[in-house]
Order: C-alpha cells, then structure tokens, then sequence
C-alpha cells in the first residue's frame, strides 16, 4: 500500500473513530442539576391520580423517596418498589409496580433513572410474568 492510501486510511480511521465517541457521548443520559418540575402519575386499578413533583434530586428513585411516594427495598437487581402512595404490589397474583416514562417501559430502575425538568412519568400497578 502506498503512502498516500495508507493516510487516507487513518485519516478515515480517526474520523470514525470520533463519530463513534461522539454518539456514545450522546447517547448517555446525564443528570441535570438544579430544581426540576416532574409529573408523575399513579395508577392501580380504579385509583389515579397525577402528581407535580419539584425535586432538585437527579434520580427518579431519590426524589420519590424524598417525597415518601414509594417503598421499597433493595435485592440482587437493584432496587425494588413495594408500594407506590401507600398502595402495595401483589407479586403473589403478579402484579408489579411498573414505571414509565412517555409511555415507554423504564429501561433502567427508578434507582438509575435521571430525571429533567418538564418530564412526565407514570407508575402503573399491573400484571406483569416475568
């Protein structure tokens, strides 16, 4: 290979390089410091009910225990909700507490999850098999 090829080549190779570095930067959610306006809605059953939250916590898990909204206690996988407003899991009949955020399943536990300002979660006690 000729010169020229081969600082074409690492030249290409830096580039990727960079726009891979570059889209794992983007791709990980980091916390925002500060107060922070959140919605959280709860639902069980009938029951529901839409709560405005300020925290300046950065995890989801924080600022609902700051705010005695959830219990839970900590096992193997991380943290697990008992009971979300007092109302309880049932995993003896497989119903879970289970956290979403537009609609979209949590892909981390609350412990994990950063929150922003202006964001909107649900809580949702419901069947779930795991």
């Amino acid at each position: 290979m000729d010169k020229k090829k081969k600082i074409i080549l690492c030249v290409a190779c830096l580039v990727l390089a960079g726009f891979i570095a570059l889209c794992i930067y983007h791709g990980t959610s980091e916390t925002e410091i500060g107060v922070k306006n959140i919605k959280l809605t709860v639902k069980s059953g009938t029951f529901e009910e839409t709560l405005n939250i300020t925290t300046e916590e950065k995890y989801l898990g924080d600022a609902l225990l700051a705010k005695g909204l959830i219990v839970g206690e900590d096992q193997s996988q991380g943290f697990f909700v008992t009971s979300v407003k007092s109302i309880p899991a049932d995993p003896e009949n497989g119903r879970y507490w289970m956290f979403y955020q537009d609609g979209e399943l949590l892909q981390t536990g609350v412990m994990e999850h950063p929150i922003h300002n202006g964001e909107s979660y649900s809580a949702i006690c419901e069947q779930y098999t795991f």
